[in-house]
């Protein structure tokens, strides 16, 4: 399971744990002083309105209509009829057997049996579905492509010319398999053996992520409020380098459970090398504003993280995040981030207590705001 990030953002969470070196960091961290860099502004009797995110039956049965389909899709597990049909057109399920060959060699994954393929779907290169519009069943032609300059999937085949000599079997009609106990078995959930017992589930998801989502947004509008009332003066460079620095470790972390390098991870999120400095510089300089915030407000109320404070968020936390137990959300982080982590939350459970929270009507589960 790929662990979520404990700040929602860009790459916040600190994955590695202290060194000696990390220690002194910290020494020095301790060391600033809040009310040299932060003037606070009013945190206090804060008023916003917010989205809100709730659900129906129907939003219930939506979603596990979607998701059992997806599931059905993406591993093709569709029990097929075969029609009448007899000349293939756009938008038929088709299944076909095909041998690729480049050179007169057939090349590795070019070749299936009974295969099922949705013509237009996008699924195969180009020319390759087209090619099979107006084929009759039981015809056999010579298709001749080429693959992507940019294929990654096989190196060796991108740009290269090749033939695939495809066999149309029949056009199908693919239906939903029969929802019983050894379909469920295979989605691998814990105690879900049967319909109703997903159902229970997907509404367990549903409401935790609603919640989730909820909580979310109240306190990204209350510390909107606090950070537009605060001036920053400045950012010590020791803050900012460290904030540098976790961003740094999480993107190795995140790379190496994708299991590929740094750059490759910047790709996948849609980034060049220049893009996403300039956006980990901002997200830096905005999380060590954040954090200077946060040290003033808990000078000015008092507020200490203590370690038992530490144990009882990562006890209430950790399935969350995707760690196995309390005890290894607490090792793979460092102290000093999980301080700050927990001080955060306090504050903002203290901003939450004289606020003024007003829930705009609510919206629904599925609604595309909120994905």
């Amino acid at each position: 399971m790929k662990k979520k990030l404990l700040y929602v953002g860009l790459m916040i969470a600190m994955m590695s744990s202290l060194t000696a070196c990390g220690k002194e960091k910290a020494e020095g961290l301790d060391a600033i002083n809040p009310d040299d860099y932060v003037t606070l502004g009013e945190y206090k009797n804060l008023e916003v309105t917010v989205d809100h995110y709730d659900f129906t039956d129907d939003d219930l049965k939506q979603y596990i209509d979607q998701d059992l389909e997806y599931y059905v899709s993406s591993y093709d597990l569709y029990e097929y009829e075969v029609t009448d049909k007899q000349t293939v057109s756009m938008n038929d399920v088709v299944n076909i057997d095909y041998l690729g060959k480049k050179d007169g060699v057939a090349f590795d994954g070019g070749t299936a049996q009974g295969a099922h393929l949705e013509i237009g779907s996008g699924q195969f290169i180009d020319g390759f579905e087209d090619g099979l519009v107006g084929v009759n069943v039981g015809e056999t032609v010579d298709l001749n492509l080429t693959f992507p300059e940019e294929y990654k999937n096989n190196e060796e085949l991108a740009g290269q010319d090749v033939v695939f000599t495809v066999s149309v079997n029949s056009i199908d009609e693919p239906k939903l398999p029969e929802f019983d106990e050894d379909f469920f078995a295979s989605f691998g959930i814990e105690g879900v053996t049967n319909y109703d017992e997903y159902t229970n589930y997907a509404k367990g998801f549903i409401e935790d992520a609603c919640e989730d989502q909820n909580e979310s947004l109240v306190d990204s509008a209350l510390w909107d409020q606090v950070a537009a009332n605060c001036e920053i003066k400045e950012i010590p460079q020791i803050l900012l380098d460290e904030k540098l620095a976790e961003l740094d470790a999480d993107l190795e972390d995140y790379a190496a459970q994708y299991g590929v390098d740094t750059d490759t991870m910047i790709g996948y999120m849609g980034y060049d090398a220049e893009s996403y400095e300039v956006q980990r510089q901002s997200v830096a300089k905005s999380e060590a504003e954040s954090d200077l915030i946060c040290r003033a407000i808990a000078k000015a109320e008092g507020i200490t993280v203590t370690d038992d404070d530490i144990k009882k968020t990562a006890q209430e936390e950790y399935e969350k995040y995707g760690f196995s137990s309390a005890a290894e959300m607490i090792e793979s982080k460092s102290d000093e981030y999980l301080r700050s982590y927990v001080r955060r939350k306090v504050i903002l459970n203290r901003i939450k207590e004289t606020a003024s929270i007003t829930e705009n009507e609510s919206m629904p589960f599925l609604d595309d705001s909120m994905y």
